[in-house]
Order: C-alpha cells, then sequence, then structure tokens
C-alpha cells in the first residue's frame, strides 16, 4: 500500500502487487505505468485526474481493499 510516491513505482517496476492512493495527484498521469496488479483508491467524488484530499479516503475502504487483495489477511477496522 502506498501513495503516488518513487517507492510505488518501483515496487510496480518490480512486480509487487499495489494498492495505490490517489488524492491530489492525478493517477492518469503519475500512476503506475507497468502491468503488476494495482488498485487505485482515489477519495468518494474525486475526478479521476485527482484534486481531492487522500484524508477523504476512509480506513474501512483501505481496509476492504487489503482484504480483497489479500485474501485471509487478517484486517480490523
Amino acid at each position: 500500500m502506498t501513495n503516488d510516491t518513487g517507492g510505488m513505482h518501483l515496487a510496480n517496476a518490480l512486480g509487487v502487487p499495489l494498492i495505490a492512493l490517489f488524492g491530489p495527484t492525478n493517477p492518469v498521469r503519475t500512476g503506475p505505468v507497468f502491468s503488476a496488479p494495482v488498485v487505485i483508491l482515489q477519495p468518494p467524488g474525486c475526478p479521476p485526474t485527482g484534486g481531492n484530499s487522500l484524508a477523504e479516503i476512509s480506513p474501512a475502504v483501505v481496509a476492504a481493499a487489503v482484504g480483497k487483495q489479500k485474501p485471509g489477511l487478517p484486517v480490523t477496522n
């Protein structure tokens, strides 16, 4: 799990499955570009090009994404 950082791009280039959180930045422009599995989360109502605060992504939404990507992983809300 990561936000829009260099680490996200490195992990994506290495084939690591990602949950990438985007708020103010634009995942269309700066999102992962390699074929590793990626789930992009944005705040509710955020345009696809970004512009909203990461604080608007609820922990429950992030936990659900983790649970879908890693079945069997204990996730608490």
